[in-house]
């Protein structure tokens, strides 16, 4: 039996995201679970152009969270869905992959270190919201707001 490398989801379009967003809302009204919603904001410390270095950053997040959890682009910002996560733990995990980046956290085998900074800001279905646009909205006001 021949063992398959490990294949590590791209970072989503935005509109993607977007349908997973609603999706995982639905599901959480459904099943009364937590899902948090992180909005990152990228600040590069090299001439890596803006959108590549976003990028690279996303696909640490992806290679660093859970299967189940989902990365893509919303506007000039990553966005994370942390599925069946209350807001302490979303705060504790997004706070790591942040201190791994920050640091300069070498990604996938053979990709090069990523080194950014980043502002987070986090949401909660339902405690901040229980529809799309409101978890988004919270999380966008507290951006910069996880140290």
């Amino acid at each position: 039996m021949s063992e398959h490398p490990k294949t590590v989801p791209a970072v989503l379009h935005e509109a993607a995201f977007m349908k997973m967003l609603s999706w995982e809302v639905q599901r959480a009204t459904r099943y009364q679970d937590f899902l948090s919603v992180g909005l990152i904001a990228v600040q590069g410390e090299s001439i890596t152009p803006a959108g590549e270095l976003r990028e690279a950053v996303g696909r640490l997040f992806v290679d660093f969270l859970r299967a189940s959890d989902v990365v893509g682009n919303v506007g000039d910002t990553l966005g994370v869905l942390l599925v069946h996560t209350p807001l302490p733990d979303a705060m504790t995990i997004v706070h790591r992959v942040q201190q791994r980046i920050e640091e300069g956290s070498a990604g996938p085998a053979g990709a090069p270190a990523v080194r950014a900074r980043l502002k987070v800001g986090l949401s909660c279905f339902p405690t901040d919201g229980t529809a799309d646009e409101q978890l988004l909205n919270v999380a966008r006001s507290r951006v910069g707001q996880l140290s």
